[in-house]
C-alpha cells in the first residue's frame, strides 16, 4: 500500500515537472457577442439593432513566453459583408493589444492608434474566487472561477485547466492556477478552439510602446470609450 502510494506521488511529480518546463506556446480564441442580453431589451433603437444583428465572431491569439503574454485579434481578410463597424470586435479588444509580465506582476493595454499615436493604459489582475464546479473543454478538465468585482451585478465566469499550470488568458483576463480556456462574461464569450505548447521560433515578446494614459484622462481626452475592455 505504502509502495502504491508513492508511486502515485512520483508520477503526480514527473507530470508536474514536465509541464513546469513548458517555455512557451500559443493559445487561438474565438469571441462571440452575447446578442440575446440586447435582444431582451425593450428599448432597443434600430441602430443598436442593426449593429447586433450585424455583429460577427472574431478570432484572438494569445502568445506567451517564460513570464510574459501578449494577446491580439487575428487580421484576416474580411468579406464585403463583414467591412464595417463591428461590435464583437469592439467589446473583445479585438484592436487592442494585451501584455502582462506575470515575474513582476504588470500589465498593459495599448489602444487601437488615434491620429497615428499609440496610447497606453495599466491593467491589473482580476481577482477571482475559485469554486469546485468542473465541466470538459476538450480534451482538459476545468474549474470554474467568478471574478470579484463590486461594480457590476452581472457575473463573468472563467474556466480554467490547472493541468496547464499556466497564469494566462484572453484579453484581459489571467491570473488564475491554470489556463484559461474559456470566459463568459456580459458582453463576450471567449472560446479557445486551439492549444500549441513549446512550438514557438519567436524568442522574445516585445513590450507595446506609446504614451501611457489614464482611463479618467482618456475619457476626457477623446470623450466615452464604447468598450468593454
Amino acid at each position: 500500500m505504502l509502495k502504491n502510494f508513492f508511486i502515485i506521488l512520483l508520477l503526480c511529480g514527473l507530470n508536474q515537472f514536465s509541464w513546469s518546463q513548458i517555455k512557451n506556446g500559443k493559445i487561438t480564441y474565438i469571441a462571440s457577442f452575447n446578442k440575446d442580453i440586447f435582444l431582451e431589451a425593450k428599448d432597443l433603437d434600430k441602430n443598436m439593432l442593426t449593429m447586433v444583428n450585424n455583429s460577427y465572431n472574431v478570432q484572438l491569439e494569445l502568445i506567451f513566453i517564460d513570464f510574459q503574454s501578449i494577446c491580439t485579434g487575428i487580421k484576416e481578410m474580411e468579406s464585403d459583408l463583414k467591412k464595417g463597424f463591428n461590435i464583437t470586435a469592439n467589446f473583445a479588444g479585438y484592436n487592442n493589444i494585451f501584455y502582462f509580465d506575470k515575474e513582476n506582476n504588470y500589465g498593459l493595454k495599448s489602444l487601437a492608434p488615434i491620429d497615428g499615436v499609440n496610447y497606453l493604459m495599466t491593467i491589473t489582475t482580476p481577482e477571482w474566487k475559485l469554486t469546485k464546479e468542473t465541466k470538459k473543454i476538450g480534451n482538459y478538465i476545468t474549474y470554474k472561477a467568478i471574478q470579484i468585482n463590486k461594480n457590476t451585478k452581472f457575473e463573468t465566469i472563467a474556466w480554467y485547466a490547472p493541468e496547464i499550470p499556466l497564469s494566462f488568458g484572453p484579453a484581459m483576463y489571467n491570473g488564475l492556477p491554470g489556463l484559461i480556456l474559456e470566459v463568459n462574461s456580459p458582453m463576450i464569450n471567449f472560446t479557445a478552439t486551439k492549444v500549441s505548447l513549446d512550438n514557438l521560433k519567436l524568442k522574445q515578446i516585445e513590450k507595446p510602446k506609446g504614451i501611457l494614459i489614464s482611463e479618467d484622462e482618456f475619457r476626457k481626452k477623446f470623450g466615452s470609450v464604447f468598450n468593454e475592455n
